[in-house]
């Protein structure tokens, strides 16, 4: 599966379920806690999904690879939103062209 495959209800699906994430040799595990679809338009697509990972181990914004074991192997680009009690957040976004 690639990540042009994977749109709100594939990840919506896979909600509170954890994921793999690697950035420059180091690997932390994420959870996915929210998918909210964006519809701008019927001819745009656009989602955001968010991850909580541990408070212990923060991480910058960056192209991740991703592993999950549904979904399989695909990178992200993510940026840090908030430190929170329960660990730090990270959102990602997508915004493409419906065919």
């Amino acid at each position: 599966m690639t990540i042009e495959d994977l749109d709100a209800k594939a990840f919506s699906e896979n909600l509170n379920t954890k994921f793999r994430a690697t950035l420059g040799g180091k690997t932390v595990e994420l959870e996915l806690i929210a998918v909210t679809e964006l519809n701008y338009s019927p001819r745009q697509e656009a989602f955001s999904i968010v991850f909580r990972g541990s408070v212990d181990s923060p991480l910058n914004q960056g192209l991740f690879d991703i592993e999950h074991e549904k979904l399989g192997s695909l990178a992200i680009f993510m940026t840090p939103i908030a430190r929170q009690q329960d660990g730090f957040h990270y959102e990602a976004c997508f915004n493409r062209l419906r065919e």
